[in-house]
């Protein structure tokens, strides 16, 4: 494993310690929003993806907000939330600060693209 590979590892590690409490609260709640008008005014966003036995895993991410139907992320494709929405592509978005703490009500895209 390279050292850049080693480094990337540990710092998901050390975002994985920093995240908010409440993020874990706000990824059990279903989705109440209808379209991602929400997350218009900030650069944060909680994604929450779902581990095979249904537990949501709550993830700050960056984003892009093409208009209120469609959001666009960006990560490596090597991180297991990319892995989850592969399988299962609901996934929950929450306005956030850049730790997770969630910021308004949780939208619910029809699915992944």
């Amino acid at each position: 494993m390279g050292l850049k590979r080693r480094l990337a590892d540990l710092s998901y590690r050390l975002y994985d310690r920093s995240r908010h409490r409440s993020a874990f609260d706000a990824a059990t709640r279903p989705g109440t929003a209808p379209d991602f008008s929400g997350l218009r005014q900030g650069k944060y966003a909680l994604l929450v993806t779902f581990r095979r036995d249904g537990t949501p895993v709550p993830t700050p991410v960056w984003y892009a907000l093409l208009d209120d139907r469609r959001l666009v992320l960006s990560t490596e494709e090597r991180t297991a939330k990319v892995r989850r929405v592969r399988r299962d592509s609901h996934a929950r978005v929450i306005p956030s600060d850049a730790r997770g703490k969630p910021l308004a009500p949780v939208s619910r895209p029809s699915a992944a693209s």
